[in-house]
């Protein structure tokens, strides 16, 4: 399972990566051309639950193999560690004084929790990620959430 996951897992990732990047970057245009500027708030929501839903798909694509090395446990275990990660989150932002941005900020955060918690049960059941996708989760996320931040802030003319 271990030789599988470390296969499938750096292509998949670094395309998720790469198309979530994309989409950040053409979302100001495409609010322009669909919407109108009045849209552009929105942009900073979409942005950091972009960065969760790259989470999601670290934590999916590493687990794959669940059920096979730890049964319906491990599997359901990964399964709810985004919904605990966006209470947990969620929740840290809403006290922080994050405001309308708590959810997206809590999604963002559930991403993180949900990669960590997988990371921590998928090595223990001996499927653990080489170095090279290990960087790659790593900078992927910190390119996504510098992208998230570099939106956060509409730019009015």
């Amino acid at each position: 399972m271990r030789a599988y996951t470390r296969k499938q897992f750096t292509p998949l990732v670094a395309l998720a990566a790469l198309g979530y990047a994309v989409a950040m970057l053409v979302a100001g245009p495409l609010l322009h051309l669909l919407y109108s500027e009045r849209f552009d708030g929105a942009r900073a929501m979409l942005g950091w639950t972009i960065v969760g839903e790259f989470g999601k798909v670290v934590a999916i694509t590493w687990s794959l193999g669940a059920l096979r090395t730890g049964g319906v446990r491990l599997w359901v275990a990964i399964g709810v560690s985004f919904a605990g990660g966006m209470l947990i989150s969620y929740v840290i932002a809403l006290r922080a004084g994050a405001g309308l941005m708590a959810l997206p900020y809590g999604y963002a955060g559930a991403g993180l929790l949900s990669v960590a918690w997988t990371a921590l049960l998928m090595t223990r059941r001996g499927v653990s990620l080489d170095r090279r996708a290990v960087a790659l989760t790593v900078l992927a996320g910190l390119a996504l959430a510098a992208l998230a931040a570099s939106t956060a802030t509409p730019h009015h003319g």
